[in-house]
């Protein structure tokens, strides 16, 4: 409990100290009258492909768990695991999927976690793939994100391999893990026999993953892009209509940016500081002024949980109409 409140503590001070920060580098007026600016067609065509985002995101689910929940009931879940996911700091939102699975659908923990863990591996590889095809492509103006590049790169291998490693060989890894642990923590075997217990059960849920046939691993990877390029569309259509002149690909590069926020293990409040840091970075990189960056990162950010508390309702009520 200590951790978790000092955890939200931190999260706190980070949202207070950054939005705090960026909001003296611009003028309260520009995003007031960036809000005004929008056009309610685009705000309309940004919200249909957020939602296409959901549906995609609902598809991989689908497949995931052998299509034995219906599709309409899955979609709820991915509305109120978006909607608490992008609300709680350092990702422990993404409980909720497994909690609701549980609770709702009868699925075990095992099983929910192991989904779940391969829907965010075939994103980070659709991320990886988009970011650096934009970076082929693009002239990246700061210095200091150029240089960072590699750093950037070697950090999204490694855990590509950890990941591939942990799915192939993770029989393998638990039982070295629990020899090392056991060989220098031995008073503490009830928490290790829990721990590796839990983790077992995941392997023998990615065991039956496996098993899939190779047409399922490329609809997952075909769902995943449809997901990634509907929120990066979604994101162009908002530079567009906000009058910032950037190509489709620079757009990926930049606001792939506001994205890698969301691994850090502190993050502000629903994102807020960290997320726009993300975004305004990107866009910076890009040629952007930071005023105008950082102004376009709030309005992004302030539709972005429309759209999601909008869905977040949706999925509350077609799970309230179930029960």
């Amino acid at each position: 409990m200590r951790k978790q409140n000092l955890s939200t503590l931190l999260a706190f001070f980070v949202t207070i100290i950054l939005v705090s920060f960026f909001l003296f580098q611009i003028n309260i007026n520009d995003l007031t009258d960036g809000l005004k600016q929008i056009n309610p067609v685009y705000f309309i065509l940004g919200f249909a492909l957020y939602l296409c985002s959901y549906i995609f995101r609902t598809c991989r689910f689908y497949v995931l768990l052998n299509k034995e929940i219906s599709f309409k009931d899955l979609f709820y879940v991915v509305c109120i695991h978006n909607l608490v996911n992008n609300i709680l700091p350092a990702r422990t939102g993404e409980l909720s999927y497994v909690y609701i699975l549980n609770k709702l659908h009868n699925r075990n923990m095992s099983e929910g976690i192991a989904s779940l863990t391969v829907v965010r591996f075939f994103d980070f590889i659709t991320i990886f793939l988009l970011f650096f095809l934009s970076v082929s492509r693009i002239q990246i103006e700061s210095q200091f994100i150029a240089n960072s590049l590699g750093i950037i790169t070697l950090f999204m291998m490694l855990v590509i391999f950890l990941f591939l490693t942990f799915f192939f060989y993770g029989n393998h890894f638990i039982s070295n893990t629990r020899k090392i642990l056991e060989t220098f923590s031995p008073g503490n075997k009830k928490s290790f026999i829990y721990l590796f217990g839990k983790l077992e059960d995941v392997i023998k849920s990615f065991e039956k993953i496996k098993s899939f046939e190779k047409i399922i691993f490329l609809e997952l990877i075909a769902l995943s892009f449809g997901a990634w390029l509907s929120l990066y569309l979604f994101n162009y259509i908002l530079i567009k209509t906000l009058n910032i002149d950037l190509d489709f690909l620079t757009v990926i590069f930049s606001t792939s940016f506001a994205v890698f926020t969301t691994i850090l293990p502190i993050q502000g409040i629903g994102g807020f500081g960290t997320l726009d840091g993300g975004w305004s970075a990107g866009l910076i990189a890009a040629g952007l002024k930071s005023d105008v960056a950082i102004c376009s990162a709030f309005l992004f950010h302030i539709i972005m949980i429309i759209y999601f508390l909008i869905l977040g309702f949706l999925g509350f009520l077609g799970m309230k109409s179930k029960r």
